[in-house]
Protein backbone atom coordinates (compact mmCIF):
# COMPACT_ATOMS: atom_id res chain seq x y z
CA UNK A 1 0.00 0.00 0.00
CA UNK A 2 1.50 3.39 -0.97
CA UNK A 3 2.62 5.39 2.06
CA UNK A 4 0.35 8.32 1.25
CA UNK A 5 -2.74 6.08 1.28
CA UNK A 6 -2.05 4.35 4.60
CA UNK A 7 -4.74 4.71 7.27
CA UNK A 8 -2.22 6.37 9.58
CA UNK A 9 -1.87 9.27 7.09
CA UNK A 10 -5.64 9.71 7.18
CA UNK A 11 -5.71 9.57 10.99
CA UNK A 12 -2.94 12.15 11.16
CA UNK A 13 -4.86 14.48 8.85
CA UNK A 14 -7.97 14.18 11.02
CA UNK A 15 -5.91 15.01 14.10
CA UNK A 16 -4.40 18.07 12.41
CA UNK A 17 -7.84 19.26 11.31
CA UNK A 18 -9.52 18.75 14.70
CA UNK A 19 -10.95 22.05 15.97
CA UNK A 20 -10.46 23.14 19.59
CA UNK A 21 -12.61 25.19 21.91
CA UNK A 22 -10.70 27.88 23.83
CA UNK A 23 -12.55 29.13 26.94
CA UNK A 24 -13.51 32.82 26.86
CA UNK A 25 -12.61 33.16 23.16
CA UNK A 26 -15.49 35.11 21.58
CA UNK A 27 -16.24 33.90 18.07
CA UNK A 28 -18.51 35.61 15.53
CA UNK A 29 -19.03 35.67 11.78
CA UNK A 30 -17.57 38.53 9.74
CA UNK A 31 -18.31 39.03 6.06
CA UNK A 32 -21.24 37.97 3.89
CA UNK A 33 -23.79 35.40 5.03
CA UNK A 34 -22.64 33.05 2.26
CA UNK A 35 -19.36 32.16 0.58
CA UNK A 36 -16.68 34.66 1.66
CA UNK A 37 -17.67 35.02 5.32
CA UNK A 38 -15.64 33.51 8.16
CA UNK A 39 -16.11 32.75 11.84
CA UNK A 40 -13.30 34.53 13.69
CA UNK A 41 -12.08 35.51 17.18
CA UNK A 42 -13.40 39.06 17.32
CA UNK A 43 -11.34 40.32 20.28
CA UNK A 44 -8.10 39.43 18.50
CA UNK A 45 -9.15 40.97 15.18
CA UNK A 46 -10.06 44.24 16.87
CA UNK A 47 -6.43 44.46 18.06
CA UNK A 48 -4.96 43.72 14.62
CA UNK A 49 -2.58 46.27 13.11
CA UNK A 50 -2.11 44.56 9.71
CA UNK A 51 -4.33 42.26 7.65
CA UNK A 52 -2.83 40.57 4.59
CA UNK A 53 -5.46 39.06 2.29
CA UNK A 54 -4.61 36.64 -0.49
CA UNK A 55 -7.45 36.29 -3.01
CA UNK A 56 -9.88 39.14 -3.64
CA UNK A 57 -11.96 38.45 -6.76
CA UNK A 58 -15.06 40.70 -6.44
CA UNK A 59 -15.72 40.45 -2.70
CA UNK A 60 -14.05 42.32 0.16
CA UNK A 61 -16.99 42.34 2.56
CA UNK A 62 -14.85 40.67 5.22
CA UNK A 63 -12.32 43.48 4.91
CA UNK A 64 -15.17 46.00 5.12
CA UNK A 65 -16.17 44.59 8.50
CA UNK A 66 -12.55 44.54 9.63
CA UNK A 67 -12.10 48.22 8.75
CA UNK A 68 -15.32 49.15 10.51
CA UNK A 69 -14.57 47.17 13.68
CA UNK A 70 -10.90 48.16 13.73
CA UNK A 71 -10.50 51.61 12.10
CA UNK A 72 -6.74 51.73 12.61
CA UNK A 73 -5.95 48.49 10.77
CA UNK A 74 -3.89 48.52 7.56
CA UNK A 75 -5.07 46.09 4.88
CA UNK A 76 -3.01 44.65 2.04
CA UNK A 77 -4.94 42.96 -0.78
CA UNK A 78 -3.09 40.55 -3.09
CA UNK A 79 -4.68 39.22 -6.28
CA UNK A 80 -3.08 39.07 -9.72
CA UNK A 81 -6.19 37.69 -11.43
CA UNK A 82 -8.31 40.87 -11.31
CA UNK A 83 -8.08 44.15 -13.21
CA UNK A 84 -9.57 46.38 -10.52
CA UNK A 85 -10.69 46.16 -6.92
CA UNK A 86 -14.38 46.07 -5.90
CA UNK A 87 -16.11 49.40 -5.40
CA UNK A 88 -16.81 48.57 -1.75
CA UNK A 89 -13.10 48.23 -0.88
CA UNK A 90 -12.36 50.15 2.36
CA UNK A 91 -10.14 53.22 2.12
CA UNK A 92 -7.53 51.66 4.41
CA UNK A 93 -6.92 48.81 1.94
CA UNK A 94 -4.16 48.81 -0.67
CA UNK A 95 -4.36 46.45 -3.65
CA UNK A 96 -1.22 44.86 -5.06
CA UNK A 97 -1.64 43.25 -8.48
CA UNK A 98 0.27 40.14 -7.52
CA UNK A 99 -0.67 36.84 -5.99
CA UNK A 100 0.81 34.87 -3.14
CA UNK A 101 2.99 31.83 -3.76
CA UNK A 102 5.74 30.79 -6.14
CA UNK A 103 3.84 30.85 -9.45
CA UNK A 104 4.30 33.55 -12.08
CA UNK A 105 2.95 36.88 -10.89
CA UNK A 106 3.15 35.83 -7.24
CA UNK A 107 5.39 36.67 -4.28
CA UNK A 108 6.10 34.84 -1.01
CA UNK A 109 3.89 35.58 1.98
CA UNK A 110 6.82 37.05 3.91
CA UNK A 111 7.50 39.48 1.06
CA UNK A 112 3.85 40.50 0.99
CA UNK A 113 3.96 41.37 4.70
CA UNK A 114 7.14 43.39 4.15
CA UNK A 115 5.57 45.17 1.16
CA UNK A 116 2.72 46.23 3.47
CA UNK A 117 5.24 47.71 5.90
CA UNK A 118 4.91 44.85 8.34
CA UNK A 119 7.58 43.86 10.84
CA UNK A 120 7.96 41.70 13.95
CA UNK A 121 5.96 44.18 16.04
CA UNK A 122 2.74 43.83 14.01
CA UNK A 123 -0.42 42.23 15.33
CA UNK A 124 -0.69 40.29 12.09
CA UNK A 125 -3.69 38.51 10.57
CA UNK A 126 -3.39 36.50 7.35
CA UNK A 127 -6.44 35.50 5.28
CA UNK A 128 -6.11 33.19 2.27
CA UNK A 129 -8.63 32.01 -0.31
CA UNK A 130 -6.35 31.26 -3.24
CA UNK A 131 -7.80 28.11 -4.81
CA UNK A 132 -5.29 25.37 -3.87
CA UNK A 133 -2.23 27.66 -3.90
CA UNK A 134 -2.42 27.78 -0.09
CA UNK A 135 -0.42 24.55 0.12
CA UNK A 136 2.43 26.12 -1.83
CA UNK A 137 2.30 29.29 0.28
CA UNK A 138 2.42 27.44 3.61
CA UNK A 139 5.09 25.00 2.46
CA UNK A 140 7.38 27.79 1.23
CA UNK A 141 6.85 30.04 4.26
CA UNK A 142 9.41 29.40 7.04
CA UNK A 143 7.87 27.68 10.05
CA UNK A 144 9.13 30.43 12.33
CA UNK A 145 7.07 33.01 10.41
CA UNK A 146 3.85 31.65 11.89
CA UNK A 147 4.85 32.72 15.40
CA UNK A 148 4.25 36.30 14.15
CA UNK A 149 0.66 35.58 13.09
CA UNK A 150 -2.10 36.24 15.64
CA UNK A 151 -4.92 34.86 13.48
CA UNK A 152 -4.80 32.78 10.31
CA UNK A 153 -8.01 32.46 8.26
CA UNK A 154 -7.91 30.08 5.33
CA UNK A 155 -10.04 28.17 2.87
CA UNK A 156 -8.39 24.78 2.47
CA UNK A 157 -8.84 23.04 -0.88
CA UNK A 158 -8.02 19.62 -2.27
CA UNK A 159 -8.99 17.43 0.69
CA UNK A 160 -10.64 15.01 -1.71
CA UNK A 161 -7.21 13.91 -3.00
CA UNK A 162 -6.21 11.20 -0.52
CA UNK A 163 -2.92 10.56 -2.33
CA UNK A 164 -1.70 13.94 -1.06
CA UNK A 165 -2.53 13.37 2.60
CA UNK A 166 1.08 12.71 3.59
CA UNK A 167 2.08 15.99 1.92
CA UNK A 168 -0.81 17.84 3.56
CA UNK A 169 0.18 16.46 6.95
CA UNK A 170 3.73 17.71 6.56
CA UNK A 171 2.51 21.18 5.58
CA UNK A 172 -0.15 21.43 8.30
CA UNK A 173 2.42 20.35 10.88
CA UNK A 174 4.23 23.64 10.21
CA UNK A 175 1.14 25.57 11.24
CA UNK A 176 0.58 23.36 14.25
CA UNK A 177 3.89 24.44 15.79
CA UNK A 178 2.59 27.93 16.54
CA UNK A 179 -1.13 27.94 15.68
CA UNK A 180 -4.22 26.21 17.09
CA UNK A 181 -7.27 25.40 14.96
CA UNK A 182 -10.36 26.95 16.61
CA UNK A 183 -13.03 26.77 13.91
CA UNK A 184 -13.89 24.66 10.86
CA UNK A 185 -16.77 24.76 8.40
CA UNK A 186 -17.35 22.71 5.27
CA UNK A 187 -17.88 24.48 1.96
CA UNK A 188 -20.99 22.83 0.53
CA UNK A 189 -20.27 23.72 -3.09
CA UNK A 190 -18.64 20.27 -3.16
CA UNK A 191 -19.93 17.06 -1.61
CA UNK A 192 -17.84 15.62 1.23
CA UNK A 193 -15.84 12.44 0.73
CA UNK A 194 -15.92 9.35 2.92
CA UNK A 195 -12.67 8.16 4.47
CA UNK A 196 -13.10 4.40 4.42
CA UNK A 197 -10.25 3.69 6.82
CA UNK A 198 -11.86 5.87 9.52
CA UNK A 199 -15.51 5.59 8.56
CA UNK A 200 -16.11 9.35 8.58
CA UNK A 201 -16.68 12.11 6.04
CA UNK A 202 -14.66 15.28 5.51
CA UNK A 203 -15.39 18.21 3.19
CA UNK A 204 -13.37 18.60 0.02
CA UNK A 205 -13.08 22.32 0.78
CA UNK A 206 -12.96 23.63 4.34
CA UNK A 207 -12.95 27.06 5.97
CA UNK A 208 -10.55 27.11 8.92
CA UNK A 209 -9.57 29.67 11.55
CA UNK A 210 -6.39 29.43 13.64
CA UNK A 211 -5.09 31.51 16.53
CA UNK A 212 -1.56 31.83 17.84
CA UNK A 213 -0.98 29.44 20.74
CA UNK A 214 0.81 32.18 22.67
CA UNK A 215 -2.48 34.13 22.87
CA UNK A 216 -4.30 31.43 24.83
CA UNK A 217 -4.70 32.80 28.37
CA UNK A 218 -2.64 31.09 31.04
CA UNK A 219 -4.66 28.45 32.80
CA UNK A 220 -7.03 28.00 29.85
CA UNK A 221 -6.84 24.53 28.38
CA UNK A 222 -8.32 24.06 24.89
CA UNK A 223 -10.33 20.90 24.29
CA UNK A 224 -11.37 19.28 21.04
CA UNK A 225 -14.89 20.21 19.97
CA UNK A 226 -17.43 18.02 21.73
CA UNK A 227 -20.21 18.91 19.32
CA UNK A 228 -20.54 18.61 15.58
CA UNK A 229 -20.60 21.40 13.03
CA UNK A 230 -21.95 23.57 11.55
CA UNK A 231 -22.12 25.92 14.52
CA UNK A 232 -24.73 28.62 15.10
CA UNK A 233 -22.38 31.18 13.52
CA UNK A 234 -21.91 29.30 10.25
CA UNK A 235 -23.78 29.99 7.03
CA UNK A 236 -24.07 27.88 3.90
CA UNK A 237 -21.63 28.78 1.13
CA UNK A 238 -24.17 27.56 -1.41
CA UNK A 239 -27.60 28.68 -0.20
CA UNK A 240 -29.44 26.14 -2.39
CA UNK A 241 -27.90 23.03 -0.78
CA UNK A 242 -27.89 21.62 2.77
CA UNK A 243 -24.86 22.49 4.86
CA UNK A 244 -22.23 19.85 5.58
CA UNK A 245 -22.35 18.18 8.97
CA UNK A 246 -18.87 17.84 10.44
CA UNK A 247 -17.96 15.36 13.16
CA UNK A 248 -14.93 13.55 11.75
CA UNK A 249 -12.82 14.25 14.86
CA UNK A 250 -15.27 12.20 16.99
CA UNK A 251 -13.72 9.04 15.60
CA UNK A 252 -11.06 9.41 18.31
CA UNK A 253 -13.59 9.63 21.16
CA UNK A 254 -14.67 6.61 23.19
CA UNK A 255 -17.80 5.00 21.65
CA UNK A 256 -20.10 5.92 24.55
CA UNK A 257 -18.82 9.51 24.62
CA UNK A 258 -19.19 9.77 20.85
CA UNK A 259 -22.85 8.70 20.91
CA UNK A 260 -23.64 10.94 23.88
CA UNK A 261 -22.08 13.98 22.21
CA UNK A 262 -23.99 13.35 18.98
CA UNK A 263 -27.29 13.04 20.86
CA UNK A 264 -26.75 16.22 22.88
CA UNK A 265 -25.63 18.12 19.79
CA UNK A 266 -28.82 17.24 17.93
CA UNK A 267 -30.88 18.62 20.84
CA UNK A 268 -29.28 22.07 20.92
CA UNK A 269 -32.27 24.47 20.54
CA UNK A 270 -30.86 26.25 17.48
CA UNK A 271 -29.78 22.97 15.87
CA UNK A 272 -33.09 21.21 16.60
CA UNK A 273 -34.90 24.01 14.78
CA UNK A 274 -32.41 23.77 11.92
CA UNK A 275 -32.82 19.99 11.65
CA UNK A 276 -36.62 20.24 11.57
CA UNK A 277 -36.37 22.81 8.78
CA UNK A 278 -33.90 20.69 6.84
CA UNK A 279 -36.02 17.52 7.14
CA UNK A 280 -39.12 19.41 5.99
CA UNK A 281 -37.21 20.75 2.98
CA UNK A 282 -35.95 17.29 2.03
CA UNK A 283 -39.45 15.79 2.38
CA UNK A 284 -40.81 18.60 0.22
CA UNK A 285 -38.29 17.85 -2.48
CA UNK A 286 -39.06 14.13 -2.34
CA UNK A 287 -42.81 14.51 -2.65
CA UNK A 288 -42.83 17.50 -4.96
CA UNK A 289 -43.69 20.19 -2.43
CA UNK A 290 -41.84 23.55 -2.43
CA UNK A 291 -40.19 24.86 0.71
Amino acid sequence: MPAQNRPDATSKLIQLLTPYHVPQLEMDRWGPGRDGGYVVPVQLLRKTTLLVTGGVCDDVQFEEVMARENPGVRIGLFDHTITKIPSHTPATAVWHKMGLGSADGCIPLESAVTLCGGDDTERLVVKLDIENAEWDVIENTPADFWRRVDVFIIEIHGLGDSEKYAEYNRILDKLNQHLLLVHVHGNNFSRPIRLKSEGVEIPVTMEATYINRSLIPEGMFPKAWRSSGPTKHDRKNNETLPDIRLNYWMVFMEPFTRQWVRAVTMLYPWRLKKNIGLNWTLLGRRFGRSN
